[in-house]
């Protein structure tokens, strides 16, 4: 009795107990352990969970530094990709350019072709060749021989610069040579500058040549300036070129800023050129501002 007493009063104030340290809907589970909560056990400051506002800032300026240093690359790639498609844009357009330049000077160039073929002219040049008289053969003599006005050696030779001259009705004589107006020495030949002309009715004699108005010398030649013109009836002769209304020089050549110009019935001439109405120089050049055309009905391109 005294046992079952003393057992109902631990039970009942063992249950006293639960109520004071547990309310009423607020009994743990059995199993559950204790927590121990002891001073070693607390939170580690260094490992505790960051503060939400300080975790949400951080995160933010993380997203944020990521999110400027994605567009910033992205403004980089796409400025370099602008910049590329300049350049390219560029070298295009620079391409283009070219071609179009080498496109207009090719054009240029057939202008020019084509006119030039309408305003330049060739003359070529006179040749006259030249007299070659050979040599006169003659006998052994009978005294001296071989200077001026004495007989002519065996053979037709003479001394230096001098010719062995036939005479009607005489025997032949030596006689001084290559001077002007003296008889060409053997094969037509005269001193520097004068040349052997052929002359009616008389042997042939040298002359001084390359002078206007004087006889074209061999091949044709003439002083500077000169051009060898033929003649009907009479022998070439030298005449001043180049010069405006003047014959043009030996292959269609005029002075500076003229232009040499087929004439009907009458030698080729130069004439000015460049200006308004004038003929086009050669080159199809014309002064600053004009332009080469081609005349309608008019054989000469003209500077407009």
């Amino acid at each position: 009795m005294r046992a079952a007493l003393a057992s109902l009063t631990l039970s009942a104030l063992f249950c006293a107990g639960c109520s004071l340290n547990h309310p009423a809907g607020a009994v743990p589970p059995l199993d559950a352990p204790r927590a121990d909560v002891g001073a070693d056990d607390a939170p580690d400051a260094e490992t505790s969970p960051p503060d939400a506002d300080a975790l949400d800032a951080s995160d933010a300026d993380d997203v944020l530094d990521e999110t400027d240093t994605l567009d910033a690359s992205d403004v980089l790639d796409a400025d370099d990709a602008l910049d590329a498609s300049d350049v390219l844009d560029a070298l295009d357009a620079s391409d283009a350019d070219d071609a179009s330049d080498a496109l207009d000077a090719a054009d240029a160039r057939d202008a020019a072709d084509a006119l030039d073929a309408l305003t330049r002219l060739d003359t070529g040049r006179v040749d006259t060749g030249s007299i070659d008289t050979g040599y006169l053969e003659t006998g052994a003599p009978a005294g001296r021989c071989g200077g001026n006005g004495q007989a002519c050696c065996v053979d037709g030779v003479c001394d230096s610069d001098r010719v062995c001259v036939a005479r009607v009705g005489l025997a032949p004589t030596c006689a001084d040579c290559g001077g002007n107006d003296q008889p060409c020495c053997a094969y037509g030949r005269c001193d520097t500058d004068r040349a052997c002309v052929a002359r009616v009715g008389l042997a042939p004699a040298c002359a001084d040549c390359g002078g206007n108005g004087q006889p074209c010398c061999d091949q044709g030649r003439c002083d500077s300036d000169r051009v060898c013109l033929t003649r009907v009836g009479l022998a070439p002769a030298c005449a001043d070129c180049g010069g405006s209304g003047q014959p043009c020089c030996a292959y269609g050549r005029c002075d500076t800023d003229r232009v040499c110009l087929a004439r009907v019935g009458l030698a080729p001439a130069c004439a000015d050129c460049g200006a308004n109405g004038q003929p086009c120089c050669d080159g199809a050049r014309c002064d600053t501002g004009r332009v080469c055309t081609p005349g309608a009905g008019d054989p000469t391109s003209r500077c407009r």
